[in-house]
């Protein structure tokens, strides 16, 4: 049974809003893609999974997801993930900002971000990988 005392009292159970940086932030907008069709939306998640696929096997290929290869990589023996992903983030950076001069994507300021907590899940995600064995 729900208790309803303390900070919550008067409440609704499972309020959609949630207290962040000093202010109240929903936590959805149950509306935000109604005036898109849902032809355009599927056509965007499907894109993107099928460059995400075709970026996964390419790195499968090379060869750059063996365990031998990310070790050598964290002993700066090995610079050949570092080379392929530095020529991903650039053509990918390139190609959005050529979708951009051609008038057919808009790009938006990014907002300002957590600093604190990107730090911690940088911390979060190292500790994994380290867990992992790498």
């Amino acid at each position: 049974m729900h208790q309803r005392t303390g900070y919550f009292r008067g409440r609704a159970v499972g309020s959609r809003r949630f207290p962040l940086y000093g202010r109240y932030v929903c936590r959805r907008n149950p509306h935000r893609y109604a005036s898109l069709r849902k032809e355009i939306l599927m056509s965007e998640l499907l894109s993107a999974l099928i460059v995400g696929i075709l970026f996964g096997f390419i790195l499968h290929k090379a060869r750059m997801t063996q365990y031998n290869v990310i070790v050598n990589v964290f002993r700066f023996t090995d610079t050949a993930v570092l080379k392929f992903m530095l020529t991903a983030i650039i053509v990918g950076a390139g190609g959005i900002y050529l979708l951009k001069d051609l008038g057919l994507v808009a790009l938006a300021a990014p907002s300002a971000t957590y600093v604190v907590g990107n730090l911690v899940g940088g911390l979060i995600f190292g500790v994994g990988m380290a867990g992992a064995g790498f």
